[in-house]
């Protein structure tokens, strides 16, 4: 592609090209980092479903009471 065509494709498309390389550079460091394929951001999913469960059968006020109470008995 010539310099000029390549040229005028970012600046018709300026909102792609930010996107793919703020894409790009994230995709790098987790990949450079080994976190991308470590499963480490799969830690708390666990709590995530609990809390769903939790928010669902008992109520809004039974979790946040249940929450704070778990959050005071780690420390």
């Amino acid at each position: 592609m010539p310099r000029s065509k390549l040229l005028s494709f970012v600046q018709a498309h300026s909102y792609l090209t930010v996107f793919l390389g703020i894409a790009i550079a994230w995709f790098l460091l987790f990949l450079t980092s080994g976190s991308l394929f470590s499963g480490f951001h799969f830690t708390d999913d666990h709590d995530i479903v609990a809390i769903h469960y939790h928010l669902t059968t008992k109520g809004i006020r039974k979790l946040i009471k249940n929450l704070f109470l778990a959050i005071s008995t780690e420390t």
